[in-house]
């Protein structure tokens, strides 16, 4: 086994890249395991853990863009190294050199009439860069997380001065115009406007209107700092009135993580002076749905899409949702379960939706552990370590520090769901399935292997491995949705559209003496 490592000083380039080119780097033959990132001190702390560390690594600094490699021999690993180095050159994939810039000012000058800038780069350069794009009268949407608030208040007030629109920081999800920016679906164009602190929050709200004939005019990311009383929901704003304004849109439906409580009352105020109907989703704010005025409250991001289809003239039938899952492969009966099997796993790649699924269980099953901090939740000591029942969000900082997120790269979570087959006090496995722009062109194709090797090693110890996933997309997608559900029952996964519905499925799939510990 050796190590080898390659620093190429003073040199940058986009982490959607760096992770795809790793990602490439460990499939070839004899790579244990590779990175590929900026030297920051973290990433070399992660470099460390991961024994990828060289003695060449201790002079890199943050400016400096470094690969590094296992390898079962020394031949391998330069091999791998060249390879990555061509990679980066490459962009990831053989590509048309001439329309490219290295500036802002090249970039306008070949495309005069953009007024939409995506940046995707660390978090401490972001203010420059989006103060001269916002001074050139570009709208912005800021992928890139780690920003400090204070850069992220003083970006969005010079916005706010110009009349400009701020999607982020750390924005994962837009459609504008219908153009899916960062992490989106491919959904029917149509009359609902939706603006949301909550990147795949807005997926499952427009990917289930998609499904009950509804469609999107605009969905607005604010991205997920800008609910909090440091930053006073801004964007919120800022996007509620662009859709109010919009002739194309006539429904609203805002989604998000729970507010800041002064962000809250100002954006409630904003809405009940709205013109049009706004239809609203505070994640686990509401027991019931209720009408406040103008606006309808909802429980679920289900409830919100039918909700939103019902009143603008769509299909609202629960039923039609329903009738696109399936229960097939598996004959689920209690009694098939061990007596030591107890607990519900979630293994989850987007963050809204594994909050969403806390919130649904906590009625159902008590106590949830998880690695999100939310209210009634109890929190994990190292959540690498399931307890309980338990919900986790592995697209979280812990899980993603110089790794790609797990709609990106499933393998993550593909490595945990063994993890949680070898306990025998699983009871049954809860995941989600993220399709669209910017997600793993086969998610659940890369996933059916360890699926399967879950299911194996649970009936190898003489127990029943029930799986249950929630699917967000649409046929329209890249991945084609009906294509990755069959995959998924195909192996005896229990699949549907709507993650609560598979929430709810889990949550019965429970031994009732466990319920509630």
């Amino acid at each position: 086994m050796t190590t080898r490592s390659k620093i190429f000083p003073d040199t940058y380039r986009d982490s959607f890249l760096l992770m795809k080119v790793a990602t490439l780097i460990r499939q070839l033959d004899g790579i244990r395991n590779a990175e590929v990132m900026q030297a920051t001190p973290a990433n070399k702390q992660l470099l460390a853990r991961n024994q990828l560390f060289t003695d060449a690594l201790r002079t890199a600094g943050p400016n400096d863009l470094c690969i590094a490699v296992r390898a079962d021999d020394e031949q391998r690993a330069i091999d791998a190294l060249t390879q990555a180095e061509a990679l980066i050159n490459q962009g990831g994939v053989a590509q048309d050199r001439s329309r490219t810039s290295k500036s802002l000012h090249g970039g306008l000058a070949m495309l005069p009439e953009a007024n939409l800038a995506f940046l995707s780069i660390p978090g401490a350069f972001v203010k420059g860069e989006a103060l001269k794009a916002l001074r050139k009268g570009l709208n912005l949407f800021i992928f890139s997380d780690n920003v400090p608030i204070a850069d992220e208040v003083e970006i969005k007030t010079l916005a706010a001065q110009q009349g400009l629109l701020v999607m982020g920081p750390d924005c994962g999800t837009a459609i504008i115009h219908g153009k899916a920016l960062g992490f989106a679906n491919a959904v029917r164009r149509g009359s609902v406007g939706l603006v949301g602190a909550s990147g795949t929050g807005l997926q499952e709200v427009s990917v289930l209107l998609h499904h009950l004939g509804g469609g999107v005019s605009h969905a607005i990311g604010t991205g997920s700092n800008d609910v909090s009383d440091a930053v006073g929901g801004i964007t919120m704003l800022r996007g509620i009135e662009l859709l109010e304004e919009d002739p194309a849109t006539d429904l609203i439906v805002v989604v998000s993580k729970p507010l800041g409580p002064r962000t809250r009352e100002t954006v409630v105020t904003r809405l009940h002076a709205c013109r049009k109907p706004v239809v609203v989703n505070f994640l686990g704010e509401q027991r019931a749905s209720s009408q406040e005025r103008n606006i309808a409250y909802t429980v679920t991001l289900e409830d919100a899409a039918l909700t939103a289809a019902s009143l603008s003239g769509a299909g609202s039938q629960r039923e039609a949702l329903h009738a696109l899952g399936a229960r097939t492969g598996l004959t689920l009966e209690e009694t098939r379960l061990a007596a030591s099997q107890k607990y519900l796993r979630g293994c989850f790649g987007g963050g809204t939706l594994a909050a969403e699924s806390c919130h649904i269980l906590r009625s159902r099953i008590s106590p949830i552990h998880s690695n999100l901090h939310l209210p009634g939740l109890l929190s994990l000591d190292d959540a690498r370590q399931s307890t309980g029942h338990c919900v986790i969000d592995l697209g979280a900082d812990e899980f993603t520090l110089g790794k790609p997120h797990p709609m990106l790269d499933p393998t993550i979570r593909n490595e945990r769901l063994l993890q949680e087959a070898q306990d025998p006090e699983t009871a049954v496995l809860l995941i989600d399935v993220v399709l669209g722009f910017g997600a793993h062109p086969d998610p659940v194709g890369m996933s059916i292997p360890y699926l399967q090797e879950a299911q194996r090693i649970a009936q190898e110890q003489g127990r029943c491995l029930p799986i249950v996933a929630s699917v967000c997309g649409t046929e329209e997608d890249p991945q084609h949705l009906l294509t990755q559900m069959k995959q998924l029952q195909n192996c005896g996964v229990i699949s549907y559209v709507s993650n609560s519905q598979a929430t709810i499925m889990a949550a019965s799939l429970v031994p009732a003496r466990e319920a509630r510990v």
